[in-house]
């Protein structure tokens, strides 16, 4: 049993890892932590709200003394990076119903998180996409897109997350098209702005759930509206 005999004024939470164990939340109320196996090295990280104060702490217990002793402060992970594969459907508004009325894909989103405070995030997102035409000039649209933002990410307690974020790119309609092939105009390029507002839920320390409403604004010099819809996928953390 490992004891935490004192907790500083400003530290909101504590989390402890026992080997190879995911991350867990200490109870601030017993300020003790079970590890199983004595032989077993501990990690300690607190909280002052979303940040971490003062690095991971290392104990490991030592046999002689009987007791828990500290270590070392190990190094810092200050970059972390989370992969989110997902698939994604979006509407037209009344606007954009002359090019299509839905598209649908898949993309990649990429989070960084800095340890000075983890729930601000830095976004870099890609997405290829399908739309079936609703006007004479192409069949349908290829659509490839990139965009960038920030977000910030709110913990609401048993795992669940809410996440919202603001992000700007652009977006490559490829036509698939006799018209738009003949005329030799196969590419248009637009410009868009996002809102986004991911729920999910933290499995583990390494792996989240989520589903995000999306709010997309659209353009160019012809094709100006929004389109609304959602996206839903799998975060790993590395």
């Amino acid at each position: 049993m490992f004891n935490i005999s004192q907790i500083d004024s400003d530290v909101t939470k504590i989390e402890f890892k026992v080997g190879q164990s995911p991350w867990r939340e200490v109870n601030l109320d017993s300020k003790q932590i079970e590890v199983p196996n004595s032989s077993d090295e501990l990690l300690l990280r607190q909280y002052s709200g979303p940040s971490i104060v003062g690095g991971e702490l290392l104990y490991r217990y030592d046999n002689n003394l009987e007791t828990w002793v500290y270590v070392r402060e190990p190094q810092k992970e200050r970059l972390e990076v989370t992969l989110s594969p997902y698939a994604t459907a979006m509407f037209t508004n009344q606007a954009l119903k002359h090019m299509y009325n839905l598209y649908f894909g898949v993309g990649l989103d990429s989070e960084f998180s800095f340890e000075f405070h983890r729930a601000l995030l830095f976004k870099f997102n890609i997405e290829a996409k399908y739309a079936k035409s609703n006007n004479i000039w192409a069949d349908s649209f290829f659509i490839f897109g990139g965009d960038v933002g920030v977000g910030y990410r709110f913990e609401l307690g048993k795992g669940f997350l809410l996440t919202p974020s603001v992000t700007y790119g652009v977006l490559f309609h490829y036509c698939i098209g006799t018209l738009e092939e003949s005329l030799g105009q196969k590419l248009h390029l637009q410009q868009m702005l996002a809102l986004n507002l991911e729920a999910g839920y933290k499995f583990s320390s390494k792996m989240i759930v989520f589903v995000a409403p999306k709010f997309q604004f659209m353009l160019d010099s012809t094709r100006n509206g929004f389109l609304y819809g959602l996206r839903a996928g799998v975060g790993f953390v590395l």
